[in-house]
């Protein structure tokens, strides 16, 4: 019912389409002239050497009411490219999105070595707090949010007997299918949870830790619970200066 959600790095595929044409240009060009295959193959791989690694990740700004806007800031990362004030390296955005899933997922993994390691590499790129609160709102809050709205919805659903879809989850729907490289929203996972809500508002069993359960109103005010304490845990790892509570 949980599931974990991991922060992709985009891959660029407007570059990546362009050059895939350049290839498949140069296979044409062999056919009718070697020198002017060697032309476009050429000039493939100075794009792939001189572009690619300037290339950056876009982030959207989230908001507490759905959709938001293009925003703030960008993740640089290739060889030649020295990240600036606001920039994460790829190696770093690894690193980052390595501790947001296992604070995702693990009500454990939050220490205070977890901690100072989100924040030397935060301090080493100097944040802003603006920076600090839009990429979280495109990483865990995206997915804490979304959840919340869902079970909301099926809470609504199993009181009434009837599907319910609220205009939030709606709105969320399409931010995280527009966000697709920071969340694991597919298509699939909205028909899979809109289904899902079906039977619970049907109190038909679902599959659930490998054997059938009906879910009820206390199943889904646990669920609002632990989704509360992610939150919460969001909340210590996001204090640049180490809570008095993880000392």
């Amino acid at each position: 019912m949980f599931r974990d959600n991991l922060v992709n790095i985009p891959s660029f595929e407007r570059l990546y389409l362009f050059v895939a044409g350049l290839l498949k240009m140069s296979k044409w060009a062999l056919r009718i002239n070697s020198q002017l295959a060697k032309v476009f193959f050429v000039l493939t791989i100075f794009l792939l050497y001189t572009i690619a690694p300037m290339s950056f990740i876009n982030v959207w700004e989230t908001t507490a009411n759905g959709p938001g806007s293009y925003c703030f800031s960008t993740v640089a990362y290739g060889r030649n490219k020295a990240p600036k004030k606001n920039q994460l390296t790829l190696q770093e955005m690894t690193q980052i999105n390595r501790i947001i899933n296992g604070v995702l997922g693990n009500s454990q993994f939050l220490t205070p070595e977890v901690h100072k390691q989100f924040w030397e590499i935060m301090n080493s790129r100097g944040v802003s707090n603006q920076f600090l609160k839009r990429y979280r709102s495109v990483t865990s809050d995206l997915f804490i949010n979304y959840n919340k709205y869902f079970w909301q919805d099926a809470f609504h659903s199993l009181k009434s007997g009837h599907p319910y879809k609220s205009k939030y989850r709606s709105n969320y729907e399409k931010l995280c299918l527009k966000m697709r490289h920071f969340s694991r929203i597919t298509p699939k996972r909205i028909k899979d949870d809109n289904e899902l809500i079906e039977k619970i508002a049907a109190k038909q069993p679902i599959m659930h830790g490998g054997k059938k359960v009906v879910i009820t109103q206390e199943m889904i005010k646990q669920a609002m619970k632990r989704l509360d304490e992610t939150q919460r845990r969001f909340d210590l790892l996001y204090s640049r200066n180490l809570p008095q509570v993880m000392r």
